[in-house]
């Protein structure tokens, strides 16, 4: 049979973008079909109260006030296309026949429900359903609102009357109560229901379990779990349900509720129903005429609250006119949420990605909000805030709020320890917590980041001061490192440090940042590089305790040591002539003070480590010394320096012809893990980030590097570096990433996070070209819908099929706007001062010689505008002039082509409105610094 001649027939987008003007604000919102067959969409709804939602295409979905307080039975990312568990509404008419909105019922899951369409932005989702023959149309909305501190969620539905006759509808809803920790999903389920007890409302009902079960110490529980009912013009239901088996009845389901396709009224109100058993929320409401074109709405609300009082001022608010409370309170969501995100935005040419990026830009405060945990991606996570996460989740917060996060960083201090090691999660009451899991364990990157954010908060706001504030140690029942625990210690005493006369010890915030980045330059392997301890950055490498080293995260410590001397220099330059540590930290300082270490020998810098971890496990003195900071300068840099050398020769690999890149890594059994292994070609990604970024590479070493990188790590089928070249085996003498499937996770998936950190590097060493080709990959595997099957937002990374997998709550958000604003755009603060210092190649203007980029800085709200009116390409530019509002703005040139302008220059500009800012980019006249 001859083949067709006409082209294949390319698959229609999931999802489009509503603004297409891309000189207009982006606002994200977008309209979408099929999502239903989408088998793990499902989008963030939240509040700053503290209402954790999300809602699947199907209006599954599992509202939180925390991880004890769950509202809707907790769902994992596997489960949507099984569970029926779903927010439900359903219509019946005078016939009998069923219309179910979310299409999980008999007719729906064969197709025969009617069309669905969908609409959503940053907070909100609206799912539209036509009813087969298209008779009526209904659609609904919800929001966790914004605008009212406390944690709710809306559901609002409107049902409008497409035929040319009269229509006659009996609503019907449910809402699945679950009301106690997801703990209890597995474990004491059916005997924790017995412990529910009910609360019947004109508008609803309120189930408050009598106790929270805990079996090491039950207590007594305040919390209420309620779901609220409003018909046309506030009128109440005709009937409610409050146990879920009474609504589904003895062999029905949420996909056909016996109460409804029996048209059931709901049992009397007084009459004597059975404490305990799993709780619903359902109703049946009074039936709907509506006569042509016109319309009918229905509001639901859940709530969380312990106080006894909600359930009655939430009904008193919406009962008046439950359709305009409905929409103000939207209307005032979209717009919080708006404001929220335009604080940083991007207006290129191209508004598919303007728009994209207005998502990728939600994806930080969703990380704040909901930690790791409440999203069905995340059902591991119990509530909590990992350390890293903690710390990197700043990045873009610190661009758009720096001082709304002095706050929290100061708060983060308390989680260090003086071994150097820190509490690995922050409990959602701000309590610092050992481990998740209780395993005592030191991930050996924990040190990197408090560094890279107080440096970068500095650098926004010139508060150097931050440095010499106080802050407590935390102490807990490990020593050295998590190495060992105090057999003494008592678990009811505060965890805080205290002296050995019993006084609770504060150090500076230096003092912690030096306490982490010196206990771990001495704490080498037997190849004189940092100890991977329990993993770095990459949880998967996590089986070598004993003789791994991590050469990456050697790397980003000597960056760190190189950025410490240059804060203190700073310190110095306004006058600080010395600084305050521990007496029992002094030796650390070895260029400083006491006897030197020979740096050359791993044993020598291992017994200084243990000389301190012996100093420091029963407390310390309390003692202070004070250090010059010329010589805590000297000390810093001269430890970066032998790390960076050593680094440079001992890990630059030469497996094959034409290829040049950095081991990364070092394996229980004291092995390299990169290079040429058994005839093939060993690499990790993370081996090569950080060297580059750090300044650990020579010039020669990062071109080679990305040479290399393209060649071994590109996804030749679907685009995007791989995590690492597939090592073949499982390594048990490395970690448990190399037991997945190769391609998934850890284990050569294609990570969004360490490629933007990789990006990111290329950026600072003048490489943008080939920087943007890395992030810019990833942005276009985003939006290739029938692949990566995805809604707007950068997975945490894409799978062997190129598939994005774990959705919107993923550090690499915050290091992709970290990466545009402060490298790309070149906007960026340097102790306080405003540098622009754009790298912005000519893909970047995308054909036009002008692109925008909104962002705050001192407080002043800027819009500025980059003019490349003869499209020179990066490199070839430097800032020509700036003016605000037409005025200009005096400018110090900087080396690489940039300008340094003084922060009382940008804080006599209105805080009220943005001021304009043009940037004219000129020809420069010689190759910026780096190449």
């Amino acid at each position: 049979m001859a083949r067709s001649s006409r082209p294949a027939k390319q698959p229609r987008p999931f999802w489009q973008f509503v603004d297409t003007d891309p000189t207009a604000p982006a606002t994200g919102e977008f309209t979408a079909a099929n999502l239903e067959k989408l088998d793990y969409a499902y989008l963030p709804l939240v509040n700053e109260a503290g209402m954790r939602s999300w809602v699947s295409p199907r209006l599954q979905g599992s509202p939180a006030g925390s991880y004890h307080e769950f509202f809707g039975v907790p769902l994992a990312s596997e489960d949507l296309p099984h569970s029926l568990v779903h927010r439900g509404l359903w219509l019946v008419d005078d016939a009998g026949k069923v219309f179910s909105l979310s299409g999980l019922s008999p007719a729906g899951l064969t197709g025969r429900d009617g069309a669905a369409r969908y609409e959503a932005g940053p907070g909100w989702f609206r799912l539209t359903r036509r009813a087969t023959g298209g008779r009526f149309e209904v659609a609904a909305t919800l929001w966790c609102p914004a605008e009212i501190d406390e944690k709710l969620e809306f559901m609002r539905v409107k049902v409008t009357n497409l035929s040319g006759g009269r229509l006659r509808l009996h609503p019907y809803a449910a809402i699945p109560i679950y009301a106690r920790s997801a703990d209890r999903l597995r474990d004491h389920r059916n005997l924790t229901s017995f412990l529910h007890r009910y609360e019947m409302h004109p508008h609803g009902v309120t189930v408050r379990p009598c106790m929270s079960f805990d079996e090491r110490g039950h207590r007594v529980n305040r919390v209420g779990y309620t779901a609220l009912a409003f018909g046309p013009a506030g009128a109440a239901p005709r009937g409610i349900w409050r146990q879920q088996r009474s609504f589904l009845g003895e062999g029905g389901s949420y996909a056909a509720p016996q109460a409804v396709y029996e048209l059931q009224d709901a049992p009397p109100a007084k009459a004597k129903v059975t404490e305990g058993g799993e709780a619903i929320g359902a109703f049946r409401f009074r039936t709907l005429s509506l006569a042509p074109g016109r319309s009918g709405e229905l509001l639901l609300i859940s709530g969380i609250s312990a106080d006894p009082r909600a359930p009655a001022r939430w009904t008193r608010a919406a009962r008046p006119s439950p359709g305009r409370f409905a929409a103000a309170s939207l209307q005032a969501t979209r717009r919080f949420w708006q404001d929220k995100l335009h604080r940083i935005s991007f207006r290129t040419a191209d508004a598919t990605f303007n728009n994209w990026l207005t998502w990728v830009n939600f994806q930080p405060i969703l990380r704040r909000m909901y930690g790791n945990s409440y999203l069905p991606d995340f059902d591991y996570g119990r509530g909590g805030k990992g350390w890293r996460d903690l710390w990197q989740d700043c990045l873009a917060l610190l661009l758009s709020d720096p001082g709304g996060v002095r706050a929290m960083l100061m708060h983060n201090f308390g989680g260090i320890r003086i071994d150097g090691s820190n509490a690995t999660v922050v409990g959602e009451d701000g309590a610092f917590i050992a481990d998740r899991n209780d395993i005592p364990r030191t991930w050996m990157d924990h040190g990197v980041w408090p560094t890279l954010a107080t440096g970068l908060y500095i650098d926004q706001t010139g508060h150097l001061g931050f440095l010499l504030k106080t802050r407590g140690y935390y102490r807990d029942h490990l020593r050295r490192r998590c190495r060992a625990t105090d057999p003494d210690w008592d678990e009811s005493r505060p965890p805080q440090l205290r002296t050995k006369s019993g006084r609770a010890y504060r150090g500076t915030i230096l003092e912690h940042l030096l306490a982490q980045t010196l206990t771990a330059f001495f704490n080498v392997g037997e190849h004189n590089l940092l100890r991977l301890e329990d993993a770095d950055w990459n949880d998967g490498m996590d089986m070598a305790p004993r003789r791994g080293e991590s050469v990456a995260f050697s790397a980003f410590y000597a960056w760190n040591l190189r950025r410490l001397a240059g804060i203190v220099g700073a310190l110095a330059a306004k006058g600080q002539a010395s600084v305050e540590i521990a007496a029992e930290m002094a030796p650390l300082v070895d260029r400083a003070r006491g006897r030197r270490v020979n740096y050359r020998s791993a044993p020598a810098k291992r017994r200084r480590l243990e000389q301190y971890l012996d100093a420091v496990s029963g407390g310390v003195t309390g003692r202070k010394v004070r250090l010059p900071v010329a010589a805590l300068i000297k000390d810093l840099l001269a430890k970066s320096r032998d790390l960076t050398e050593r680094i440079r020769t001992q890990e630059w690999l030469t497996p094959a012809r034409g290829l040049g890149y950095f081991n990364g890594y070092y394996d229980d059994r004291g092995r390299r893990v990169e290079g040429r292994i058994g005839g093939k070609v060993h690499m990790t990604l993370t081996g090569q980030a950080f060297a580059v970024a750090g300044g650990v590479a020579t010039d020669e070493q990062v071109d080679a590097v990305v040479r290399s990188v393209d060649r071994v790590l590109c996804d030749r089928t679907h685009g995007g570096l791989r995590l690492n070249t597939d090592f073949g085996t499982v390594k048990m003498d490395l970690g448990r990433a190399f037991g997945f499937q190769y391609g998934e996770k850890e284990n050569g998936g294609v990570f969004c996070h360490m490629a933007v950190m990789y990006a990111y590097g290329l950026y600072l060493r003048r490489r943008p070209e080939a920087g943007r080709k890395v992030w810019a990959t990833l942005y276009g595997k985003a939006i290739d819908q029938p692949t990566a099957k995805v809604l707007p937002g950068q997975p945490e990374y894409f799978n062997a099929a190129g598939r994005g997998m774990y959705c919107h709550l993923t550090g690499s958000a915050s290091w992709l706007i970290y990466l545009l604003l402060t490298q790309a755009y070149g906007i960026r603060g340097q102790l306080g001062d405003l540098v622009i210092d754009p790298q912005l190649t000519q893909a970047d203007f995308h054909g036009s010689g002008e692109v925008t980029v909104e962002a705050h800085f001192a407080g002043r709200p800027l819009a500025v505008t980059f003019v490349n009116a003869d499209r020179l390409p990066a490199g070839r530019y430097r800032v020509e002039s700036v003016s605000a509002d037409g005025a200009p703005l005096s400018a110090e040139p900087l080396p690489a082509g940039g300008v340094r302008i003084a922060r009382r220059a940008i804080a006599r500009l209105p805080r009220q409105r943005p001021s304009r800012l043009e940037v004219v980019l000129g020809r420069r006249v010689s190759a910026p610094p780096g190449r």
